[in-house]
């Protein structure tokens, strides 16, 4: 999960001159040891309670919105997708709908809801909720995050059991998201709510299989939803969701045992807490996203045709290796420069790109640089029409894996002649 640039295109890295955004996506660390109990340390007579860290919510102000641009913690255990899709396999389970079809021009997929689901108010799910959701979105784009309007023309229900939806051209793909991105909400709650992006609650109603029982600004809490379609299979009673502000307090916190899963970076995670209880103590690095540098296309600099030199020129200015080594401890692989989460999108890697380098290449970067006028400084920074190719680079403050990254790509920039300004923001 190390930095990662695309040569030749835009579509990854982006680069900003005036003000760099250093968009991490992480992959998280997941450390799960036995479900933390109550009343007594016996799992089979007592109620299972599973305790997730998070980080940086406000559960209170959040309002517990689907919509809301920081979404609190938990809420996939109260709303459900349509399938929840694998993002290390591509498999496709049935959630609130059982099956799909693509009709033979791949224009149209219809989806066979899954019958005798109700809300945990009661009300019964039922194939209108599916379409009253997407076209929601439609009517409040700030809503639609996934962007699935830009591929739908219209989603329709024939009848009880059957949701359509049409595209604007044929794009398979997209069944990703629209199956397993959009979580359902219920219309008899939202057909009265307005923007959804607005809607606050301390009660949200969804299908899924907990519903929320407490929540305060630093502590959520759901119980088991009885009337869940699939209660059988819940295995845990209670989930809680401690807030903790940063790495540093999470890395004190699970080896007392206060949480019991958490995703955070630690240099010492295997060291100080799996290798003292292998048999409970385990970490997960799940790859299923990447580092990525993102910049803004609007500054010609950096951005658009005009700014591909200098994003290939970062791009061959980074040794991903010690990237990979020193910010996160070797526990992630080096990045691929062509942008793909490896091993797990390996399938779609052609076979002639997979020995790409990952190593740094000062020459290749710095005739980038030349090549599209720039010239170097007398400070060894390079410059063009009087302007020195100098970046800030934002990273998040309590991310110690992240800044590390950071402060890495600031010096091995330098090399090459580009200056980055490192700068944490909340």
């Amino acid at each position: 999960m190390t930095p990662n640039a695309l040569p030749g295109t835009s579509s990854r890295m982006k680069i900003k001159a005036t003000s760099m955004v250093f968009t991490l996506l992480v992959i998280f660390t997941l450390i799960l040891s036995a479900c933390g109990t109550t009343g007594t340390t016996s799992n089979t007579s007592s109620k299972k309670v599973l305790k997730v860290a998070t980080q940086s919510y406000d559960f209170a102000q959040s309002g517990f919105n689907l919509y809301n641009g920081h979404p609190n913690a938990g809420l996939g255990l109260i709303y459900e997708t349509l399938y929840f899709v694998n993002v290390n396999d591509g498999s496709f389970t049935p959630m609130l709908a059982t099956n799909y079809a693509w009709s033979s021009d791949n224009t149209t997929v219809t989806f066979t809801i899954r019958q005798n689901v109700k809300w945990n108010d009661g009300q019964p799910f039922t194939a209108n909720d599916v379409v009253f959701t997407f076209n929601t979105m439609k009517q409040y784009p700030v809503a639609d995050t996934n962007g699935v309007w830009s591929y739908l023309s219209s989603v329709t229900s024939p009848d009880a059991n059957t949701v359509v939806m049409t595209f604007q051209k044929a794009y398979p793909p997209e069944l990703v998201t629209i199956a397993g991105h959009v979580y359902i909400i219920p219309q008899h709650v939202f057909a009265s709510a307005g923007d959804p992006t607005k809607y606050l609650t301390d009660k949200p109603v969804g299908t899924g299989p907990f519903t929320l029982t407490k929540y305060q600004p630093s502590l959520a809490v759901y119980d088991k939803n009885p009337s869940y379609w699939q209660a059988d299979k819940v295995k845990v009673d209670q989930v809680q969701f401690p807030e903790y502000k940063d790495n540093s307090t999470l890395a004190l916190a699970l080896p007392r045992g206060d949480i019991d899963w958490a995703g955070y970076f630690s240099a010492t995670l295997k060291q100080d807490f799996v290798d003292k209880d292998p048999a409970h103590n385990h970490l997960f690095m799940d790859a299923i996203n990447l580092y990525s540098i993102c910049a803004n296309q609007r500054d010609p600099m950096v951005g658009g045709s005009a700014g591909l030199p200098v994003r290939l020129a970062l791009s061959y200015a980074l040794d991903r290796n010690a990237i990979a080594a020193q910010a996160t401890a070797g526990l992630e692989p080096p990045g691929s420069i062509t942008g793909l989460v490896l091993p797990t999108a390996q399938g779609w890697l052609d076979p002639q790109l997979a020995n790409l380098p990952t190593s740094a290449d000062a020459a290749a970067a710095q005739k980038y640089l030349t090549d599209a006028g720039f010239t170097k400084g007398s400070d060894g920074i390079y410059q063009k029409n009087g302007k020195r190719l100098s970046l800030t680079l934002r990273s998040v403050d309590s991310y110690s894996d992240w800044n590390a990254a950071a402060q890495l790509i600031a010096s091995q920039a330098k090399v090459v002649g580009i200056e980055i300004k490192n700068v944490t923001v909340g």
